[in-house]
């Protein structure tokens, strides 16, 4: 399996908890034969090797005009580099652990996962924003360790509990119903 990893930064930039949990994520995956790579902006479109894994950086405009960009439409230059790294990287798996003005480009990644919980306060950033940014092109549901249950949004699952989320292409109902167990526990339409 082959990971493309979408922290905010990377080394050798100054970097942060994310960046460091994702690094130490990283040699994990690898230490158990997975195939990783970091994608993250960066100052100018580049690639390098750091710790023996493959970077992938993308720039996006030196100022942002609205903050749509950064968690919306997003900054179209910044995609179609990001665009390219998925060209090239061809993963099975995108982990976004921040959002940035290339998450805009959504519509070529199957199947995303992301992490909610009390630490998304800080960043304003709520569940509703989440299914708000997703929802016109994936199916969201909550990670169980036997299935993924697949429900419109409601108010009532901000509880700021951790837990882990997915959203699966609407292109790929199939891939919604294995991950949903084919309908064997109940799932909400959406």
């Amino acid at each position: 399996m082959k990971v493309l990893e979408v922290p905010f930064h990377y080394y050798p930039d100054a970097v942060g908890g994310t960046e460091v949990y994702t690094a130490s994520l990283t040699r994990e995956l690898m230490r158990l034969g997975m195939e990783v790579e970091i994608a993250a902006l960066g100052a100018a479109e580049e690639q390098y090797v750091h710790d023996g894994v493959p970077v992938h950086r993308f720039a996006p405009r030196p100022a942002v005009d609205d903050l749509s960009e950064l968690y919306g439409t997003g900054d179209p230059a910044a995609a179609e580099q990001f665009r390219r790294i998925l060209d090239r990287t061809q993963p099975d798996l995108v982990h976004l652990h921040a959002m940035s003005p290339a998450v805009s480009l959504l519509a070529v990644v199957q199947c995303l996962q992301f992490e909610y919980g009390a630490f998304s306060t800080q960043t304003r950033f709520l569940l509703g924003d989440y299914y708000a940014l997703l929802s016109e092109n994936y199916w969201i549901g909550k990670i169980y360790p036997a299935y993924v249950d697949f429900r419109p949004y409601d108010w009532t699952m901000e509880d700021f509990r951790f837990a882990n989320y997915c959203g699966v292409s609407k292109l790929r109902p199939d891939l919604r119903n294995v991950l949903a167990r084919n309908g064997e526990h109940p799932t909400h339409a959406s």
